[in-house]
């Protein structure tokens, strides 16, 4: 019983450095790059719907230059000049709204680059804490009671012991095991529903508005970036 009790607390020195790690971990992302691709996102869709609008406006300004040149008959009249003149305004905002939109785009992708690289640290933190506490959970239920379970499947009923005569299966050596084994799996599935009891303590994996399949792999990173480099605007 002292090796069990020896390895559970290294086991919790052990969980108590990945919580420290994953803290870290969760607030580098949460509060940098995981909240700068949410603000990304949010923005993509506000520009969208600038260009939406600035769409609209510029066939107005192209129907209101089409009315003033009817109405004058094609002269340049002062409501034509206004009209050109709000025409071209709008076709230059269009020119600038795709400039912006290519730099919104690679700002994208950096921003996309630096939070799938927190994200991978982020969960790599989140697993190893959740296996150190598992681990933690399984010895300090064998400190409190793994003497007693092992006592009773170390038991060997005498029904095959005191008979020399009689036919010996052996399966009286391993009844006592095996019926644990089996009683221990059935409670397991009962609590099925505990698999993920680990959240209670280190909580949930957020990652907020990056889903899991949108994690960019270390290699698809670096090409990423790559690109940015080699297409620089």
């Amino acid at each position: 019983m002292q090796e069990l009790k020896n390895q559970l607390e290294i086991a919790k020195l052990a969980y108590a450095h990945a919580l420290t790690r994953l803290a870290q971990a969760r607030d580098a992302y949460q509060n940098g790059p995981g909240k700068s691709y949410a603000e990304v996102l949010g923005s993509a869709g506000e520009f969208a719907e600038r260009v939406a609008e600035q769409n609209e406006a510029h066939e107005d300004a192209k129907t209101a230059l089409a009315d003033a040149m009817l109405k004058s008959r094609g002269k340049i009249t002062s409501e034509v000049k206004t009209s050109l003149a709000a025409r071209r305004d709008a076709d230059d905002m269009l020119e600038q709204l795709e400039i912006l939109k290519l730099q919104m785009e690679r700002n994208r992708t950096q921003v996309h680059i630096d939070a799938s690289t927190a994200a991978r640290a982020y969960i790599s933190a989140y697993e190893e804490a959740s296996q150190h506490w598992s681990e933690m959970n399984v010895l300090e239920a064998l400190v409190e009671c793994g003497e007693r379970i092992g006592r009773a499947m170390a038991v060997v009923p005498t029904d095959e012991l005191l008979i020399p005569w009689r036919l010996n299966t052996g399966r009286s050596k391993t009844i006592c095991h095996e019926r644990m084994l089996t009683e221990l799996k059935r409670l397991r599935d009962a609590f099925s529903g505990d698999a993920s009891a680990y959240t209670r303590d280190i909580g949930q994996l957020d990652l907020g508005a990056l889903p899991l399949n949108e994690i960019l792999t270390n290699a698809a990173a670096v090409m990423a970036g790559s690109k940015l480099k080699t297409t620089a605007l």
